[in-house]
């Protein structure tokens, strides 16, 4: 159970380590039938909802993108009780424990959205659009990173705060049905 607001079945406290999720890779070979293989390739990231260049949904790929806690690094000042996403890390998946980590210090990360830089753009060469919020400000901030670099190009104050966790998906103008 990676949220704390969600009672554990069993009755248990919730703990920031014991409750996280971390990336997983599931590899299924239809032509084998039954079964299926499964990888967790970066335990020490502990995060939820992780993401990819949809472009590549069920074909080959090798990066993966995730908002996690990382108790190691600094922490904005938050009245909850419990850790926030202060980190947003690519992946390799193709070299377990190979990654890179753009660090926040001041606001929780929500969920990354990628979007690739134009249509013929390689896996990877594209744009993290993220909310973020900054709890003590009860303000939210748009964040566009730089996805090859993993470094801040931009960030617009919102005029308005955004609720937690806003799911989105990248449709480029071309796209779009008007």
């Amino acid at each position: 159970n990676p949220y704390p607001f969600f009672p554990n079945r069993d009755g248990s406290p919730w703990t920031p380590m014991t409750g996280g999720a971390t990336i997983r890779r599931w590899t299924v070979d239809l032509d084998k039938g039954e079964g299926w293989e499964e990888q967790n390739p970066f335990p020490m990231a502990s995060g939820g909802l992780p993401r990819m260049d949809d472009r590549f949904t069920s074909l080959p790929y090798h990066l993966g993108y995730l908002g996690y806690f990382d108790p190691t690094r600094p922490n904005a000042p938050s009245p909850l009780d419990f850790p926030v996403t202060n980190c947003l890390g690519r992946f390799d998946m193709s070299t377990p424990g190979k990654f890179d980590t753009f660090n926040l210090t001041d606001g929780t990360l929500q969920e990354a959205c990628f979007a690739p830089r134009n249509a013929q753009a390689a896996e990877g060469d594209g744009y993290l659009v993220v909310v973020i919020n900054s709890l003590v400000e009860a303000r939210s901030e748009l964040l566009i990173i730089d996805a090859k670099q993993m470094t801040q190009l931009a960030r617009v104050i919102l005029p308005i705060r955004i609720s937690e966790q806003v799911h989105g998906t990248w449709v480029p103008y071309e796209a779009l049905p008007y």
